[in-house]
């Protein structure tokens, strides 16, 4: 007798969860994941959902490289050390400024060492008083070992500080012939930072004709050199005509 072909099971109803059987009985049931047209996106959350929803715009956030810094937590400023100067610095002018001249107790320091340690004759004898004078003698700074704060307040700081005046040797040597400067156009305001021009008064609010101590110095000591004959003459063969056609030399004395 022979058997019946098996009958194919029904589609499911639309109202079922779950497909027919396509595997054995022993095979777990298959069951799909119920999705919705308007979530055709899954979970995936940058996505638009249903076409109203904008996708999201803020990204994952990025670990700071350094910790943010807390309302009570204070930032502590790093200085560096001051440097070490060796006594072959000291004696070509290295390390001396107007900052020590700066300080609001600067009057009180003015016989101060500058280089307690020095060896050098001159360099230990050099104080706090000597600085201005130093920076403005052309023999001993110029734009290789001066800063330009320093070149720029040493007459300023000579009108604030009551007695800066310098110990005999340090101060510039005014040449022979050569006037010195008024001392009506030095700059007396502290903020009057012009070496040689027209220099802006805060306490009258003009401008005044301004020329440092250092500025003084220097045209003086290049008046000076002018003045000198320091090139002397030298005898120059020049050609001289003759009778004829012939040119002889002759030196001119």
């Amino acid at each position: 007798m022979e058997g019946l072909p098996a009958c194919p099971e029904r589609p499911a109803d639309g109202g079922e969860r779950q497909a027919p059987d396509p595997v054995a009985d022993e095979s777990e049931d298959v069951v799909p994941p119920e999705r919705a047209l308007e979530d055709a996106g899954g979970d995936r959350d940058e996505r638009p959902h249903d076409r109203r929803d904008p996708a999201e715009e803020d990204g994952p956030v990025l670990p700071a490289v350094e910790p943010a810094l807390g309302p009570l937590e204070p930032r502590v400023a790093q200085v560096e050390p001051a440097p070490v100067l060796s006594a072959t610095a000291a004696q070509n002018g290295f390390g001396i400024s107007t900052a020590p001249l700066f300080s609001k107790d600067a009057a009180s320091h003015l016989d101060d060492k500058l280089f307690p340690s020095a060896t050098d004759a001159f360099v230990a004898k050099l104080k706090t008083r000597d600085v201005a004078d130093m920076i403005a003698n052309p023999q001993f700074h110029n734009t290789a070992n001066t800063d330009c704060v320093s070149c720029h307040t040493e007459t300023t700081r000579r009108n604030i500080i009551s007695g800066l005046t310098s110990q005999p040797g340090v101060s510039f040597q005014q040449p022979a012939g050569i006037s010195k400067v008024a001392a009506a156009i030095l700059p007396k305001d502290k903020w009057n930072l012009r070496n040689f021009g027209w220099g802006f008064n805060f306490s009258s609010k003009t401008f005044t004709p301004t020329v440092t101590q250092r500025a003084a110095n220097e045209a003086a000591e290049s008046a000076d050199f002018i003045n000198k004959p320091s090139i002397s003459p030298i005898p120059v063969e020049q050609p001289v005509a003759s009778r004829g056609s012939d040119v002889h030399l002759n030196i001119l004395r």
